[in-house]
């Protein structure tokens, strides 16, 4: 998870500097590699940043279920008269 929120604080950081570049890009119209280049490695860092999440919930998910099938045996083991059920 930790390295989710890096990911998503550096992609903000870089959308920062993408509009700092459209910025510049106004002001200066030669300077067009400036938005460019920052612009698509914000796109990329999201698309990590988001492929990172899909991971990391599917891992808690299947933590979940395998917690949730370990309570139930410990209580199936704890009361022999309700496992027959």
């Amino acid at each position: 998870m930790e390295q989710t929120r890096c990911q998503f604080r550096a992609s903000i950081g870089l959308f920062v500097a993408t509009s700092l570049g459209v910025a510049a890009v106004v002001l200066f119209a030669w300077w067009n590699i400036v938005a460019i280049v920052p612009g698509i490695t914000v796109a990329f860092a999201l698309l990590y940043g988001s492929l990172l999440l899909v991971r990391e919930a599917r891992l808690a998910i299947v933590s979940t279920f395998e917690e949730m099938e370990y309570a139930r045996e410990n209580v199936k083991a704890t009361r022999p008269g309700d496992a027959q059920r």
